[in-house]
Protein backbone atom coordinates (compact mmCIF):
# COMPACT_ATOMS: atom_id res chain seq x y z
CA UNK A 1 0.00 0.00 0.00
CA UNK A 2 2.88 2.32 0.82
CA UNK A 3 4.35 1.54 -2.55
CA UNK A 4 1.19 2.59 -4.26
CA UNK A 5 1.06 5.94 -2.40
CA UNK A 6 4.71 6.56 -3.07
CA UNK A 7 4.26 5.91 -6.79
CA UNK A 8 1.26 8.28 -6.95
CA UNK A 9 3.17 10.98 -5.05
CA UNK A 10 6.10 10.54 -7.42
CA UNK A 11 3.89 10.80 -10.51
CA UNK A 12 2.09 13.80 -8.99
CA UNK A 13 5.44 15.53 -8.39
CA UNK A 14 6.54 14.76 -11.95
CA UNK A 15 3.29 16.24 -13.26
CA UNK A 16 3.81 19.34 -11.13
CA UNK A 17 7.38 19.67 -12.37
CA UNK A 18 6.29 19.21 -15.98
CA UNK A 19 3.56 21.84 -15.57
CA UNK A 20 6.02 24.22 -13.95
CA UNK A 21 8.56 23.58 -16.71
CA UNK A 22 5.88 24.13 -19.37
CA UNK A 23 4.79 27.35 -17.66
CA UNK A 24 8.36 28.69 -17.46
CA UNK A 25 9.04 27.72 -21.08
CA UNK A 26 5.82 29.32 -22.23
CA UNK A 27 6.50 32.50 -20.26
CA UNK A 28 10.02 32.73 -21.66
CA UNK A 29 8.76 32.21 -25.22
CA UNK A 30 5.85 34.61 -24.78
CA UNK A 31 3.05 32.07 -25.26
CA UNK A 32 -0.40 33.56 -25.13
CA UNK A 33 0.77 37.13 -25.71
CA UNK A 34 0.10 39.16 -28.83
CA UNK A 35 3.83 39.35 -29.34
CA UNK A 36 3.97 35.59 -29.93
CA UNK A 37 1.22 35.85 -32.51
CA UNK A 38 3.23 38.31 -34.56
CA UNK A 39 4.75 36.92 -37.73
CA UNK A 40 8.07 38.01 -39.17
CA UNK A 41 6.48 40.92 -41.03
CA UNK A 42 5.25 42.39 -37.78
CA UNK A 43 1.58 41.76 -38.45
CA UNK A 44 -0.70 39.47 -36.49
CA UNK A 45 -0.58 35.96 -37.92
CA UNK A 46 -3.67 33.81 -38.39
CA UNK A 47 -4.21 30.72 -36.27
CA UNK A 48 -1.68 28.07 -37.23
CA UNK A 49 0.16 30.52 -39.48
CA UNK A 50 2.17 32.59 -37.00
CA UNK A 51 5.86 32.90 -37.73
CA UNK A 52 8.78 33.29 -35.35
CA UNK A 53 8.19 35.40 -32.28
CA UNK A 54 9.42 38.97 -32.54
CA UNK A 55 11.84 39.77 -29.77
CA UNK A 56 11.98 43.23 -28.21
CA UNK A 57 15.23 43.90 -30.05
CA UNK A 58 13.47 43.24 -33.38
CA UNK A 59 10.53 45.55 -32.60
CA UNK A 60 10.60 48.81 -34.51
CA UNK A 61 11.16 51.68 -32.15
CA UNK A 62 8.46 54.32 -32.30
CA UNK A 63 9.62 57.66 -33.63
CA UNK A 64 9.40 60.25 -30.92
CA UNK A 65 10.59 63.25 -32.85
CA UNK A 66 8.22 64.75 -35.36
CA UNK A 67 8.94 67.26 -38.03
CA UNK A 68 8.01 70.73 -36.84
CA UNK A 69 4.56 71.78 -37.96
CA UNK A 70 4.84 74.84 -40.15
CA UNK A 71 3.02 77.84 -38.72
CA UNK A 72 0.32 79.11 -41.03
CA UNK A 73 1.16 82.45 -42.50
CA UNK A 74 -1.41 85.06 -41.57
CA UNK A 75 -3.72 85.96 -44.41
CA UNK A 76 -3.18 89.39 -45.87
CA UNK A 77 -5.92 91.87 -45.12
CA UNK A 78 -7.27 95.16 -46.36
CA UNK A 79 -8.90 97.83 -44.23
CA UNK A 80 -12.64 98.21 -44.57
CA UNK A 81 -13.68 101.70 -43.45
CA UNK A 82 -17.11 102.49 -42.10
CA UNK A 83 -18.21 105.80 -40.56
CA UNK A 84 -17.38 104.83 -36.97
CA UNK A 85 -15.01 101.87 -37.25
CA UNK A 86 -12.62 99.88 -39.43
CA UNK A 87 -12.29 96.12 -40.00
CA UNK A 88 -9.49 93.99 -41.40
CA UNK A 89 -11.00 92.06 -44.33
CA UNK A 90 -9.01 89.16 -45.87
CA UNK A 91 -7.62 89.93 -49.32
CA UNK A 92 -9.23 86.66 -50.48
CA UNK A 93 -12.61 88.36 -49.94
CA UNK A 94 -11.82 91.03 -52.55
CA UNK A 95 -14.74 91.41 -54.98
CA UNK A 96 -16.58 88.53 -53.25
CA UNK A 97 -18.67 90.48 -50.73
CA UNK A 98 -20.72 93.62 -50.45
CA UNK A 99 -22.32 95.57 -47.63
CA UNK A 100 -25.66 97.22 -47.15
CA UNK A 101 -27.48 98.81 -44.27
CA UNK A 102 -30.62 97.41 -42.72
CA UNK A 103 -32.78 98.45 -39.79
CA UNK A 104 -33.52 95.99 -37.00
CA UNK A 105 -37.05 95.05 -36.14
CA UNK A 106 -38.67 95.92 -32.82
CA UNK A 107 -38.31 98.90 -30.56
CA UNK A 108 -34.55 99.28 -30.93
CA UNK A 109 -34.53 100.46 -34.57
CA UNK A 110 -30.81 99.72 -34.63
CA UNK A 111 -29.05 100.13 -37.95
CA UNK A 112 -27.02 97.13 -39.03
CA UNK A 113 -24.18 97.07 -41.54
CA UNK A 114 -24.68 93.68 -43.24
CA UNK A 115 -21.89 91.79 -45.02
CA UNK A 116 -23.07 89.47 -47.83
CA UNK A 117 -21.32 86.87 -49.99
CA UNK A 118 -21.94 88.13 -53.53
CA UNK A 119 -22.90 84.92 -55.35
CA UNK A 120 -25.34 83.62 -52.72
CA UNK A 121 -26.95 87.03 -52.42
CA UNK A 122 -27.30 87.42 -56.19
CA UNK A 123 -28.75 83.91 -56.62
CA UNK A 124 -31.02 83.64 -53.59
CA UNK A 125 -31.25 87.03 -51.86
CA UNK A 126 -29.55 85.40 -48.86
CA UNK A 127 -25.83 84.91 -48.19
CA UNK A 128 -25.56 87.02 -45.02
CA UNK A 129 -22.14 86.48 -43.43
CA UNK A 130 -22.47 88.78 -40.41
CA UNK A 131 -23.63 92.25 -39.38
CA UNK A 132 -22.17 94.99 -37.21
CA UNK A 133 -24.56 97.11 -35.16
CA UNK A 134 -24.18 99.86 -32.57
CA UNK A 135 -26.42 99.44 -29.52
CA UNK A 136 -26.97 102.20 -26.96
CA UNK A 137 -28.45 99.72 -24.46
CA UNK A 138 -28.09 96.02 -23.74
CA UNK A 139 -30.93 94.83 -25.95
CA UNK A 140 -28.36 92.94 -28.06
CA UNK A 141 -28.29 90.34 -25.28
CA UNK A 142 -31.62 89.07 -26.63
CA UNK A 143 -29.98 88.10 -29.93
CA UNK A 144 -29.26 84.43 -30.60
CA UNK A 145 -25.69 84.66 -31.88
CA UNK A 146 -23.49 87.70 -31.28
CA UNK A 147 -20.13 88.93 -30.01
CA UNK A 148 -19.41 92.37 -28.55
CA UNK A 149 -16.44 93.57 -30.59
CA UNK A 150 -16.09 97.14 -29.36
CA UNK A 151 -17.35 99.51 -26.65
CA UNK A 152 -17.42 103.15 -25.77
CA UNK A 153 -19.00 104.72 -22.70
CA UNK A 154 -22.40 104.85 -24.42
CA UNK A 155 -22.34 102.38 -27.31
CA UNK A 156 -21.67 98.63 -27.72
CA UNK A 157 -20.56 97.52 -31.17
CA UNK A 158 -21.88 94.03 -31.74
CA UNK A 159 -21.15 91.46 -34.46
CA UNK A 160 -24.34 89.52 -35.16
CA UNK A 161 -24.16 86.16 -36.92
CA UNK A 162 -26.93 84.49 -38.94
CA UNK A 163 -28.78 81.63 -37.30
CA UNK A 164 -30.50 80.39 -40.47
CA UNK A 165 -28.79 78.55 -43.31
CA UNK A 166 -27.82 81.17 -45.89
CA UNK A 167 -27.06 78.95 -48.88
CA UNK A 168 -30.44 77.28 -49.52
CA UNK A 169 -31.06 77.15 -53.27
CA UNK A 170 -27.58 78.46 -54.13
CA UNK A 171 -25.33 76.87 -56.75
CA UNK A 172 -22.36 74.77 -55.66
CA UNK A 173 -19.98 77.57 -56.66
CA UNK A 174 -21.92 80.09 -54.55
CA UNK A 175 -21.94 77.69 -51.57
CA UNK A 176 -18.17 77.25 -51.83
CA UNK A 177 -17.64 81.00 -51.90
CA UNK A 178 -19.90 81.47 -48.89
CA UNK A 179 -18.30 78.63 -46.90
CA UNK A 180 -14.79 79.99 -47.58
CA UNK A 181 -15.75 83.39 -46.21
CA UNK A 182 -17.97 82.12 -43.40
CA UNK A 183 -15.04 80.22 -41.90
CA UNK A 184 -13.37 83.49 -40.88
CA UNK A 185 -16.27 85.79 -40.00
CA UNK A 186 -15.71 85.85 -36.24
CA UNK A 187 -12.01 86.55 -36.75
CA UNK A 188 -12.87 89.39 -39.13
CA UNK A 189 -15.48 90.83 -36.76
CA UNK A 190 -12.98 90.83 -33.92
CA UNK A 191 -10.62 93.09 -35.88
CA UNK A 192 -13.04 96.00 -35.36
CA UNK A 193 -11.28 99.21 -34.33
CA UNK A 194 -13.25 102.28 -33.41
CA UNK A 195 -12.27 105.49 -35.14
CA UNK A 196 -11.09 108.23 -32.84
CA UNK A 197 -13.44 111.18 -32.65
CA UNK A 198 -11.83 114.41 -33.86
Amino acid sequence: MNNWKTRIKGKFRKAQLLLLLAFVTCAAAGCGSKQADMDSTGSTGQAGMSGAAVTPAQQPTPKTSQAPTPKPTPEKTKKFKADEFTLEIPVSWTDQYHTKESVGEGNDNVTYLDFYANKCHEETGMGLLFSIAAFKDESYKQLSSYVVVGKTETVSYVAVFPIRLQTVGASEEAKQQYDHMFGTIEKVANTLELKKKK
